[in-house]
């Protein structure tokens, strides 16, 4: 099996505006016919207020299938993506929360080709728990006084029609408040 790791996704570095860096690639040992990118956040960032406890904050993704050669190979079903997890991590200053992980499927089509141009190869957007409810509860986050911004990066695991490992990562600011 082999890994395709992909870094900030493109769309980041405007959606962010605060320092977020950018220009997704993919692994170039990977032998993976597609690579997959994510294409976007919405919102681009979110904001947390740790004073709902029992509310998880959330975004929708969509994700983004490319063939690594789309010159050389038409997509077929084996290029399409199925994600099976995210994980979400946690940097910046102030007491951020412990990464988690969470099980997910969202297919991630390979498109078709009209005119040298691959089309229809984005996800359906898919909402996902950026900070879990159960955080707001616990320390770090239940003893904060002053808001704060940090960066979340969520990576996204998967494979192809092939077997062959996938993933991608993309960040967005996360803003903690009290209440």
């Amino acid at each position: 099996m082999t890994r395709s790791t992909l870094g900030w996704s493109p769309i980041l570095l405007l959606a962010a505006g605060c320092g977020l860096g950018g220009g997704s690639s993919p692994n170039p040992q990977s032998s993976a016919f597609v690579f997959i990118t994510v294409d976007k956040f919405d919102p681009s960032s979110v904001s947390s207020n740790v004073a709902q406890k029992n509310t998880d904050d959330t975004t929708a993704v969509t994700l983004r299938s490319n063939l690594r050669s789309p010159g050389l190979t038409t997509p077929s079903t084996l290029d399409d993506v199925v994600i099976t997890s995210y994980s979400v991590g946690f940097s910046g200053p102030g007491p951020v929360p412990a990464p988690f992980t969470r099980a997910i499927i969202i297919r991630v089509p390979a498109g078709t080709v009209a005119n040298g141009t691959v089309s229809d190869n984005v996800s359906e957007a898919v909402t996902l728990v950026v900070v879990q409810a159960t955080d707001k509860r616990t320390a770090p986050l239940n003893t904060i006084t002053q808001t704060f911004q940090a960066t979340a990066t969520i990576t996204f695991r998967g494979t192809d029609g092939r077997g062959s490992r996938v993933e991608a990562s993309g960040g967005l600011v996360v803003v903690f408040t009290p209440s």
